[in-house]
């Protein structure tokens, strides 16, 4: 029963996965006339999240892997470039709307038209941003609802549970901060950026985290332990993989646009104090 149990929350999550690849695959399709081959990056999403689920639920009894879960990486692999790409047309619409109009089109007018050129183009804020959230959404789900193998108690589960949502709303509140900002909303160099970090730091649910604080105390009361030793263990790895993939270059990018363009925003000055 148990076995039977592991296999059904496996196969449901990948389930999960490539419908949410396919929804991504389709808008860029549909919305924006993208010819990616979006069949061939469907069908290798589906191929690659089968062999894993077989080979996963065949070689590992316990459930999933301990320290790197492939079906997230290959899940973010389908989304995140769709998503991306998604951006980047609507950037392009954007700088073309300045380039005709001679202003950026506000966030706060919420146009869901512009003109470029002879048509009308819709920009779909809603769906990418629907997109957005339902990917951080399926990560925080995923994570906790695949079979965690050999994971400690329901105490470490809930912890793990609670350090995935606050990552993830500091995701999202990163990316709606340039994406929503009229002031960099039609600056190329600052937008690319941000998207980056944006994916970058999605790399992190790929990972296996341990937040609970017992091996951290542990590690502390050995005073004589050097400062690599107390980090050689998960919890350690887990920290430092969340300030180099999620909280320094957040803070590096919050720190330039308060620097070059004064965005002493409530909403900023509060992002800069949650690290802290």
């Amino acid at each position: 029963m148990a076995r039977r149990c592991i296999i059904f929350k496996a196969i449901t999550v990948r389930f999960l996965f490539v419908l949410h690849i396919s929804l991504c695959l389709w808008r860029v399709y549909e919305e924006y006339n993208q010819q990616l081959g979006w069949w061939l990056i469907f069908g290798s999403a589906v191929f690659l999240l089968s062999i894993e689920a077989a080979v996963t639920i065949c070689c590992n009894k316990q459930g999933e892997w301990t320290k790197f879960i492939p079906s997230i990486l290959i899940y973010l692999v389908g989304t995140v470039p769709t998503l991306c790409l998604i951006e980047w047309e609507m950037l392009k619409r954007r700088l073309e709307y300045e380039k005709n109009v001679g202003t950026c089109p506000s966030y706060a007018a919420n146009a869901t038209a512009i003109n470029i050129g002879d048509g009308v183009e819709k920009v779909s804020y809603e769906w990418s941003l629907a997109l957005q959230q339902s990917l951080v959404i399926l990560l925080v789900a995923g994570r906790w609802f695949l079979p965690k193998g050999k994971t400690s108690s329901r105490d470490n589960l809930f912890c793990l549970l609670l350090a995935h949502i606050g990552m993830s709303a500091d995701i999202l509140e990163f990316l709606s901060e340039g994406l929503q900002t009229d002031t960099i909303r039609c600056d190329k160099t600052v937008i690319i950026p941000i998207i980056c970090l944006w994916a970058l730091s999605l790399l992190q649910f790929a990972f296996e985290l341990n937040f609970t604080g017992q091996e951290r105390a542990k590690s502390l009361s050995r005073i004589h332990e050097t400062l690599s030793q107390r980090f050689n263990n998960s919890e350690g790895r887990g920290i430092i993989l969340v300030i180099l993939l999620q909280d320094f270059p957040f803070l590096c990018m919050r720190l330039y646009l308060i620097a070059n363009y004064r965005m002493l925003e409530q909403g900023l000055i509060f992002s800069h104090s949650k690290i802290f």
